[in-house]
């Protein structure tokens, strides 16, 4: 069965298996069920939060990833791009620092949803959100339904949250943090998926291997080491 890059089924046109989107205008559909779930969530809050929705593109049934032959993930109805005219796919930076702090907020929230704003510089997408490849139905089905039971930040937590991001900004940088920091976050991004991935053991509750403790160690000391450095930001900032 041919799937998307993200590992789920191509959907055809016209399939009953697509739905609108929960609270969204009349034009974008996903694979009905959680995955409509979270996708309308993220274009939900998107609008509420970070900025009106003036245009969407989601299901499109056979498109593939420039010359590579391989399916995008609308072609299986598992991702949705919002106001691509204001955020033009390769382009980085389309959105303030404090844009970025919500859109991740939402993320963290939905649990199973990739940003393409995190993607490399050939790739970047900043319109762009997914299901995240190799997430299973029954992954996709748990974050959709523990969804609402999310306590969402408070507004004197995303005060504090943009002040951070002004302190350690930098003009030029993607998002306003020295490239370092950048760096790093995208380092740590991908060790928490890839221990997540060792994580998920069927029939081994806790029963961890090796390997993840030394990769949870070495992410603690990144994270220390992430830390540090922000610290040293805030205090030359404050000199």
């Amino acid at each position: 069965m041919a799937t998307s890059v993200n590992g789920w089924p191509l959907v055809p046109a016209g399939s009953p298996q697509l739905a609108q989107l929960p609270g969204v205008p009349t034009g974008p559909v996903a694979l009905a069920g959680p995955v409509a779930t979270l996708l309308g969530y993220v274009a939900t809050e998107f609008h509420a939060r970070v900025e009106a929705i003036t245009s969407t593109s989601s299901h499109r049934p056979g498109a593939t990833i420039g010359s590579t032959g391989r399916y995008s993930n609308h072609a299986s109805a598992t991702a949705i791009d919002l106001n691509g005219g204001r955020h033009p796919q390769f382009r980085r930076g389309t959105f303030t620092a404090a844009q970025v702090a919500q859109i991740r907020t939402i993320l963290a929230a939905t649990k199973v949803i990739d940003w393409g704003g995190d993607w490399d510089d050939a790739s970047v997408d900043e319109m762009h959100f997914e299901i995240r490849p190799s997430t299973t139905a029954q992954q996709v089905a748990d974050a959709a339904s523990t969804l609402n039971q999310e306590d969402d930040m408070t507004p004197d937590q995303a005060a504090q949250l943009t002040r951070i991001h002004d302190m350690i900004a930098v003009p030029g940088q993607p998002y306003g943090y020295p490239q370092a920091i950048l760096n790093d976050i995208r380092a740590v991004a991908r060790d928490v998926t890839a221990i997540q991935a060792t994580l998920n053991v069927p029939g081994q509750p806790f029963a961890y291997p090796a390997a993840t403790h030394n990769a949870v160690g070495g992410l603690v000391q990144r994270v220390t080491a992430l830390q540090a450095a922000v610290a040293d930001l805030s205090a030359n900032a404050g000199s």
